[in-house]
């Protein structure tokens, strides 16, 4: 192929294609890159988020100082809605379950909310949900186990809400109950008694490390566009995400692995 070339001139040719080959590579490596930048990126953006109609109420809170009912002025009444929240969907991919994180606000369904805003740091409104650490170990150990039992999900929504209230909130046990939802009393003790151990056996006043599953969840606003604020809402990541991210993981190393290949040839 190189026959009446100088060893010079062989070597510059070489050093030439390898040099285009290395070009690809990383455009490819950078196309890659940046496809999974958007796609982060837009887990931040503007998401289509349906709720269903269906949801548990009333649930019962007080505030733990003093025993006092608490009445919720955004909704008019004493007795709140929460979660689960369905039949949900986020981007068209239906949700298995959708808790209220905060409870001083309300949101309405069922309804469409298609300027949803998503992030898996904890953040509603752009501000750090309170306790989010405790919120997500509450859901990662409760969650799926409660789907479908509206005594379960009263009771781990009671605790969602303790949390998030700085536990100036607990569940009113006495009103409770007397309401229809069984079993909510029984299970708010054990998720919160759960949660309080994880944190003993940690050996400090939080969870460890370790037990930090905030990522796991999407943390949702809820927007139509407009100035209305709107209760922000928790749940699982979609399922289209969670592939191309994973996608994305996999194709990394293997474009990065060859193209160190083609530098050490």
């Amino acid at each position: 192929m190189f026959k009446g070339l100088s060893l010079r001139t062989v070597g510059s040719m070489r050093s030439k294609i390898l040099y285009q080959e290395e070009k690809a590579m990383m455009r490819k490596a950078l196309v890659l890159a940046v496809g999974m930048l958007l796609l982060v990126v837009g887990w931040a953006q503007a998401d289509d988020l349906n709720l269903g109609g269906n949801y548990t109420s009333p649930i019962y809170m007080m505030l733990s100082s003093n025993s006092t009912s608490y009445y919720d002025n955004a909704a008019g009444t004493a007795g709140l809605g929460g979660g689960s929240i369905g039949p949900s969907s986020l981007n068209g991919n239906l949700l298995p379950w959708v808790y209220c994180v905060q409870y001083d606000v309300t949101v309405t369904v069922p309804g469409d909310y298609s300027q949803t805003a998503v992030n898996n740091q904890g953040l509603l409104d752009g501000v750090l949900t309170p306790n989010a650490v405790n919120i997500a170990w509450l859901l990662e150990n409760d969650a799926a186990s409660a789907a479908g039992n509206p005594g379960l999900e009263a009771g781990l929504q009671a605790a969602i809400w303790a949390q998030t209230s700085g536990n100036t909130l607990t569940i009113d046990s006495n009103t409770m109950a007397g309401s229809q939802i069984s079993g909510a009393i029984n299970a708010y003790n054990a998720d919160v008694g759960a949660l309080n151990a994880a944190i003993t056996a940690g050996g400090g006043s939080s969870l460890p490390s370790s037990q930090d599953y905030v990522s796991d969840f999407d943390w949702m606003t809820p927007s139509s566009g407009g100035t209305t604020v709107y209760q922000g809402l928790v749940t699982v990541p979609e399922p289209a995400s969670l592939l191309f991210l994973g996608l994305g993981l996999i194709g990394l190393p293997v474009v990065a692995k060859r193209v160190k290949r083609k530098l050490n040839s």
